[in-house]
């Protein structure tokens, strides 16, 4: 008997071709499902007459380990690994045509329960955000709530990630994922862990923002009055935005 190689093993799909595989690492998308910014791809080479997809799901991961996935053409044998899908506007990104054939991806979720993928302004960039104004929470109960769902709180990095929040918003009030609970004054995005820098203070808060008013303000909103963020209560009951992450070239 022919031993499978421990790509083969780790990293073929879940597709009913390829599901004799133990562990997963692309199954099939449809490509409708992740509009409206995709699919764009950025791609490596192509590679032509691969006799089926278990095969350039092997020639991907050999070739190219960082992919997040591949295009195949079963009639042409073309093999597309992709570096990843991206917006419109990221350089070097082309539409996937019905001609580049079945399009795999590493997430077989991508996007989706509610979720919307969303081009950051004219980056390239993009972000996988669900608004929900239909049952506001408290900062902890929205935290909680964004990770049953796979995501955090949303993170709110740059001047486009803001405008971007600022098109989905409805209502006045929606948290994202900044606080200082653990050590006042050091604010936290949930998202990654970092530190708010300094920059991202005076570009995305309001003026004399955040100032712990009263000293109990430790975590972050977004306000629609001011289209900026504001620190508040973590007690208040309000929107809030989930973001799931996407990987990154």
């Amino acid at each position: 008997m022919t031993r499978m190689s421990y790509l083969e093993k780790f990293w073929c799909a879940a597709t009913p071709t390829l599901n004799r595989y133990a562990n997963f690492r692309f199954k099939t998308t449809d490509p409708s499902s992740l509009l409206p910014y995709l699919p764009n791809r950025i791609t490596s080479a192509l590679q032509t007459n691969i006799a089926d997809a278990v095969a350039c799901a092997r020639y991907t991961v050999t070739e190219l380990p960082s992919s997040q996935g591949f295009l195949y053409n079963s009639v042409s044998g073309q093999c597309c690994p992709l570096l990843w899908l991206a917006g419109a506007s990221a350089p070097g990104a082309l539409p996937v045509q019905p001609s580049d054939g079945i399009l795999y991806l590493t997430t077989t979720d991508l996007c989706n329960n509610g979720f919307q993928i969303m081009e950051i302004g004219t980056t390239g960039e993009l972000a996988c955000l669900r608004y929900i104004n239909t049952s506001p929470k408290n900062y902890a109960g929205a935290r909680t709530h964004c990770s049953s769902l796979g995501a955090y709180l949303v993170s709110v990095k740059t001047v486009e990630k803001l405008q971007l929040v600022q098109n989905i918003v409805t209502g006045d009030y929606s948290w994202t994922g900044l606080d200082d609970i653990v050590k006042e004054g050091e604010y936290v995005w949930a998202i990654s862990g970092d530190l708010v820098t300094n920059q991202q203070l005076n570009d995305l808060f309001k003026s004399g923002e955040p100032n712990n008013a009263g000293g109990r303000e430790d975590c972050i909103e977004y306000y629609s009055g001011s289209g900026l963020l504001n620190d508040a209560s973590c007690n208040d009951v309000v929107d809030y935005i989930c973001e799931i992450p996407l990987p990154t070239l």
